[in-house]
């Protein structure tokens, strides 16, 4: 990603407590008609469960019963769209992520269907829709077209939520990016006397809180492999480019990124991985194909409820003895 999104100083580490003191995330609102969310039902010996119906779910919210007013049940088709961050060093990611997509796509059913896109400053189509078994694996991910030349990660998942949102029958997206978008709203601090800019906190980012709003009212859930954050970071070198090290500030900027990320996954109702090293991608993509193939998809509308507080999901099972996991456990809040 642009290195003018990175601000490499050499601060020492008690002025970054200092900076997470002064302003730490701010709570954000989710106002939802619908609380959808994705379960997998196991039975004692943890193979998936396959034939419940709508009946056989109970679904709770911070313990009260909910009216389950959508279901899909397992054998229901899915429209999954990949979605590639083609900007940046993202691209010395490609020949690991083209295997792991062709492992992605054998993992879902001959019912399902996918497209590919790869993203920057817009969306770029590379494979319309395609049935699962007319996948082609050697689709050709490009990073030399206009649409590469700047990142609008906000808004390629606002259009991204608004083309699904079209689509008839369950969809899903599996984004890969690193979630950096340029131009990233930034507020300036003192610290010890010196003044910087750091990125804003996700409350106060118009851009990303109307992209928020776009995903959260869609019906895709969005599973994010998210490279180069603080959880799994990269070589210095191969993201921030002027700085040897990774400074406290810079560390910030990158958990108010990872922030980001978390909360599209969170209000879509799906979640967020991060890879390791390159070797994950395979086992990742294959384990995010694998809980679409044997996910129910569930929703409710829920209570009325005070602003920023978090409230705990909880789906059982009428059966005795089955397990559920379930892609969110909460709602509402913030990250």
């Amino acid at each position: 990603m642009s290195s003018r999104l990175w601000i490499g100083l050499p601060i020492l580490l008690v002025a970054f407590m200092c900076l997470a003191a002064q302003d730490a995330e701010f709570t954000v609102k989710l106002d939802v008609t619908l609380v959808t969310l994705q379960a997998e039902v196991f039975d004692a010996t943890g193979r998936p469960v396959l034939d419940l119906n709508k009946d056989d779910f109970l679904i709770y919210d911070n313990g009260q019963p909910q009216v389950l007013q959508h279901f899909e049940p397992i054998e229901a088709p899915y429209s999954v769209l990949g979605l590639y961050d083609c900007t940046g060093t993202m691209r010395d990611h490609w020949p690991f992520v083209t295997a792991a997509t062709t492992r992605f796509v054998t993992m879902l059913r001959p019912q399902d269907r996918v497209s590919v896109a790869e993203f920057g400053t817009n969306l770029q189509t590379l494979l319309d829709w395609t049935p699962r078994n007319q996948w082609n694996s050697n689709l050709d991910i490009r990073t030399d077209l206009s649409v590469c030349a700047d990142t609008d990660f906000f808004g390629s998942m606002a259009i991204a939520s608004s083309r699904l949102q079209r689509i008839s029958g369950r969809t899903g997206a599996v984004v890969f990016t690193d979630g950096v978008q340029e131009r990233m709203r930034t507020k300036p601090v003192v610290v010890g006397g010196v003044r910087l800019q750091r990125f804003s906190n996700s409350s106060e980012d118009e851009d990303f809180q109307e992209a928020l709003q776009v995903v959260r009212s869609g019906k895709t859930p969005f599973y994010f492999v998210a490279i180069s954050t603080d959880l799994n970071p990269a070589a210095a070198d191969d993201i921030l480019h002027q700085t040897t090290y990774y400074s406290p500030l810079v560390l910030y900027n990158m958990q108010q990124v990872r922030s980001r990320i978390e909360q599209f996954a969170e209000a879509s109702g799906g979640r967020v991985v991060y890879p390791q090293k390159h070797s994950d991608y395979i086992p990742l993509f294959e384990q995010i194909g694998r809980e679409l193939g044997a996910s129910y998809s569930l929703g409710y509308t829920p209570p009325v409820a005070e602003p920023g507080v978090t409230r705990r999901i909880e789906v059982r099972t009428r059966r005795e003895g089955l397990r559920v996991r379930q892609s969110r456990q909460t709602y509402g809040g913030g990250q």
